[in-house]
């Protein structure tokens, strides 16, 4: 995908935030040199597996330094995103790179998946996109409850990643289309929640007014 200049600034603004942070808050094991492959690039291959459609709600699940979920918000500016970090002095640097680089779009809590679900701002996510966060036979259960009905889960995962030990989990959280595909350098593990987005739902008919009955032409009195 090609981003404009602004995007590209504010990508490499977040590098310098997440590169200066992690000093003391042991975010990436990554080169600085290799960051723009191995964090922006990898991050932004997702953006081919969906649509991604404007107004959507999405889910971070364990940002950790905000990958993928600030590439993809920097990129879809009309996607409401919600970024899932349960130690709390890694979601701070995340509310500190929201606000410096302005993303209107993006929102931190600090809390895991069952926190999340069992709270009061829990908010069914029509995608949800994780980055190793989480071991896949604890994650793959709770995406029924936490992906709406048609919601789309991504997940970068490791290369020797293998569908099969997978697919018994995922039909009993009512997951469907198991797939685990080669996305440029990203290994990505991709599954639909079971029924229709509520966007794409036929709407009920109307009911038909009901009828007058027709006036008495003739005086009354």
């Amino acid at each position: 995908m090609t981003l404009g200049k602004d995007e590209g600034d504010l990508l490499e603004r977040y590098l310098t935030l997440l590169y200066a942070a992690n000093r003391t808050l042991n975010l990436t094991r990554v080169p600085r040199e290799q960051a723009a492959d191995r964090h922006i690039l990898e991050s932004l291959q997702l953006l081919r597996l969906a649509p991604w459609e404007d107004g959507a709600e999405a889910l971070d699940l364990g940002s950790g330094g905000g990958l993928p979920g600030i590439p993809l918000a920097v990129a879809r500016p009309r996607v409401r995103f919600r970024l899932l970090e349960r130690t709390r002095k890694k979601a701070r640097f995340l509310e500190e790179v929201v606000r410096e680089l302005g993303l209107a779009n993006v929102r931190v809590q600090a809390q895991d998946s069952r926190e999340y679900l069992a709270s009061e701002d829990f908010r069914p996510a029509r995608y949800l996109v994780s980055r190793a966060a989480v071991p896949l036979d604890r994650l793959v259960p709770e995406l029924g409850r936490l992906l709406a009905p048609g919601g789309v889960a991504l997940l970068l995962v490791s290369p020797r990643t293998a569908a099969g030990p997978l697919a018994p989990q995922a039909a009993a959280a009512k997951l469907e289309g198991l797939q685990v595909l080669s996305c440029g350098a990203a290994t990505v593990v991709r599954l639909r929640r079971r029924g229709a987005p509520f966007s794409t739902r036929p709407r009920r008919p109307a009911r038909a007014p009901t009828p007058s009955p027709p006036r008495d032409p003739r005086p009354r009195g």
